[in-house]
């Protein structure tokens, strides 16, 4: 019995500290932080994380998180939120377990490591990831995207420049019902290499011609509408640099947009002027075997 009892001991203290993978100073429980954060008047840091599997999330835990002067500096302006998604199930506690996938889904979380700075109320304030430096300048940057001058300047900037996101990453998303519906075959198991390759080239063609005619063509012009409107926000000398920084980084991925766009007519006029080349040589071949009188 003596053994029984020592047994049933050791198992509900190993229980009471199971060791999750969410570190000293954070807590996985998001609805308590954002009790906690409202109580405080604080602002939520969350670090959606892969911690047994992402090498950019290792070197971020490391490097910056788990360093003594970011905890000093962190805890007095943030509740500290880890969202871990390992491999290892185990590492996770029952509510993150349950939680986790929603959190992730419910804020768009595409890559990892995505650190998120949330209101009291769980609406979102900035988006950052991994940067080199240290706790130092990553705690610097934290503060900055709180700064009433970066709510107040910076912050209507980033609203212009984002405002047809969504509906952007939504007619992306679409290209794959589009296929789906336009290419019914996609379901066969029978075809063979040469069917399969071929029905891949026009699956290709297609995604691209939906993605460049439709969505590109509809959105570049608003995109553009909206840098002209953002470089036109005047912003106090100390906030420019700033602002240059943030188009500079929004432009840089329109531009690739924009390239990609670019691109696509090249391909798309080259296939025609082949197309061309070849039915005006196959006419030419036609009129040597019909001769006329």
């Amino acid at each position: 019995m003596r053994k029984l009892l020592v047994a049933a001991v050791a198992a509900c203290a190993g229980l009471a500290w199971a060791k999750t993978s969410t570190p000293k100073g954070w807590t996985d429980d998001f609805e308590g932080a954002l009790k906690q954060a409202k109580a405080e008047q604080k602002h939520v840091l969350v670090d959606f994380s892969g911690s047994d599997w992402c090498g950019w999330c290792k070197r971020l835990d490391s490097e910056v998180f788990a360093q003594p002067e970011f905890l000093a500096g962190a805890t007095n302006k943030f509740v500290l939120v880890m969202i871990d998604s390992p491999s290892d199930k185990s590492l996770l506690s029952e509510k993150a377990k349950a939680q986790n996938p929603e959190l992730v889904k419910k804020f768009g979380i595409r890559g990892f490591p995505t650190v998120l700075l949330l209101d009291a109320d769980g609406n979102k304030v900035a988006q950052l990831g991994y940067a080199a430096g240290g706790p130092v300048p990553y705690l610097a940057k934290l503060e900055d995207c709180i700064s009433p001058d970066v709510e107040k300047y910076i912050r209507p900037i980033e609203t212009v420049l984002n405002e047809h996101d969504a509906a952007f990453m939504n007619e992306m998303k679409s290209i794959r019902k589009k296929i789906k519906a336009k290419f019914p075959e996609l379901t066969k198991t029978d075809l063979d290499e040469a069917a399969r390759r071929k029905l891949e080239k026009r699956i290709s063609r297609y995604g691209e011609k939906v993605m460049f005619e439709e969505i590109a063509a509809k959105y570049i012009p608003l995109y553009e509408k909206a840098f002209a409107e953002a470089k036109a926000m005047e912003v106090p000398e100390h906030m420019k640099a700033k602002k240059e920084a943030l188009i500079g980084e929004q432009s840089a991925r329109f531009e690739q947009l924009k390239k990609g766009a670019a691109d696509y007519q090249v391909r798309k006029a080259a296939r025609k002027a082949r197309k061309d080349a070849k039915k005006a040589a196959n006419e030419k071949a036609d009129d040597k075997d019909d001769p006329q009188d």
